[in-house]
C-alpha cells in the first residue's frame, strides 16, 4: 500500500473516530472530521475537472462517504453543542 492509500484509511478512521467526541459536544470532534470533508471535497473536485470521466466507478461512491462521514459528525456536534449551550 503506498502513502497515498494510507492517507484515505487514515482519513476514513478519523472520520469514524470523529463521532466519539462529537456526540459529547467536545471541539475535538469536527477537527478529527475536517480531513474526511477535506478529501471528499478533493474527489469531489477532481471528478468536476475530469468532467464525469472517471476510471474508476468506485470513486463515485467514495466521495460521497467521505464527505457524509465527515459533515454528519460535524452536524452532530454542532446539535450536541447547541443541546449543551442551552
Amino acid at each position: 500500500m503506498d502513502i497515498g492509500g494510507v492517507g484515505l484509511l487514515m482519513a476514513f478512521g478519523l472520520g469514524i473516530v470523529s463521532y466519539w467526541p462529537s456526540a459529547r459536544g467536545h471541539w475535538s470532534g469536527p477537527i478529527l472530521a475536517l480531513p474526511s470533508v477535506l478529501i471528499g471535497l478533493a474527489i469531489a473536485a477532481a471528478i468536476i475537472r475530469e468532467g464525469g470521466r472517471v476510471l474508476l466507478p468506485a470513486i463515485l461512491v467514495i466521495c460521497p462517504v467521505y464527505l457524509a462521514l465527515g459533515i454528519f459528525s460535524i452536524l452532530l456536534w454542532k446539535w450536541r453543542r447547541g443541546w449543551r449551550d442551552d
